[in-house]
């Protein structure tokens, strides 16, 4: 009797442990620019980045990445954790827009299980005078 509870118990927490849900985060800067720009970062609690990075002109850098097993509140914020962004340009532009503003941000959520959520900050040439 104590082999079969013990077996059905196991079978329970193996049930319930595979209908966990994965949720993947990452948070991307895209430089369509014509110019590489540096990113210098104030404040970042957590980050991947360091204290600034090189965006080279045409591609895109991950700040931001996590990998968490059970339930996330849905749509996570993409706001990066700092105080505040320069952003360099190579001619001296000065940089227009907001890096901190919620809604200058995209966010892509795909999946069910498996969540794969994709926050992306896009620069362009039109960001800078």
């Amino acid at each position: 009797m104590k082999i079969r509870t013990f077996c059905l118990s196991l079978l329970a927490v193996l049930f319930l442990a595979g209908c966990e849900t994965d949720h993947y985060y990452d948070q991307v800067v895209q430089n369509d620019s014509s110019h590489p720009l540096t990113l210098i970062f104030h404040g970042a609690a957590a980050n991947d980045f360091g204290d600034s990075i090189v965006v080279p002109q045409h591609e895109s850098k991950t700040l931001y990445t996590f990998h968490k097993l059970g339930a996330i509140p849905e749509g996570l914020s993409c706001l990066p954790n700092l105080d505040s962004i320069e952003v360099i340009h190579p001619a001296g532009k000065s940089f227009l827009g907001n890096f901190l503003e919620e809604g200058n941000w995209t966010s892509q959520v795909e999946g069910k299980r498996t969540v794969m959520q994709t926050c992306t900050f896009r620069f362009s040439d039109a960001d800078f005078n």
